[in-house]
């Protein structure tokens, strides 16, 4: 009940951030929404050249809402920021991190999505964390140097 809550009320405020964008929009016959087309199970092409996925459905759930025609753009990651801001689409609906360097050139919905990235290793591997440090019974996983854009930290078997 609580994921549909959550979902409901992302939802909507999505619907509220594309009224406001085919208001801006107006004279666009459709809604031009950018994504990458490769990034399963958010956004891909299936055998058929079908494109689907979560953020797919999210957009046709808000086109549905605020009764808005939509095209799909695909775009490579590396350019999806450069492509918004030339106007090859009208806003992005995939998973893209805030950072202070993309808050000066974009804005951003809330959370239409929780993600929780795990380590996985075989059952017996058993993995604990340790202040800050990870081990692996059959092996070490440390905490390397690196930071992703998300503060994430990044890790490496050694």
């Amino acid at each position: 009940m609580k994921m549909i809550k959550k979902c409901l009320v992302s939802l909507s405020f999505i619907a509220a951030v594309l009224a406001v964008v085919v208001v801006g929009t107006a004279s666009a016959e459709k809604l031009r929404v950018g994504m990458e087309c490769t990034y399963a199970p958010f956004n891909f092409k299936n055998a058929n050249g079908e494109l689907m996925g979560y953020d797919v459905d999210v957009a046709k759930g808000v086109a549905g809402l605020i009764g808005a025609d939509m095209e799909f753009v695909c775009q490579k990651w590396d350019g999806m920021i450069p492509a918004l801001l030339a106007n090859k689409f009208d806003l992005v609906i995939a998973s893209m991190s805030i950072t202070e360097k993309r808050l000066k050139k974009m804005d951003f919905s809330d959370t239409y999505r929780i993600s929780v990235g795990r380590l996985v290793g075989k059952k017996k591997c058993r993995l604990e964390t340790v202040r800050w440090h990870w081990q692996a019974h059959c092996g070490q996983l440390r905490r390397t140097q690196g930071r992703t854009g998300t503060g994430n930290d990044l890790f490496r078997l050694v």
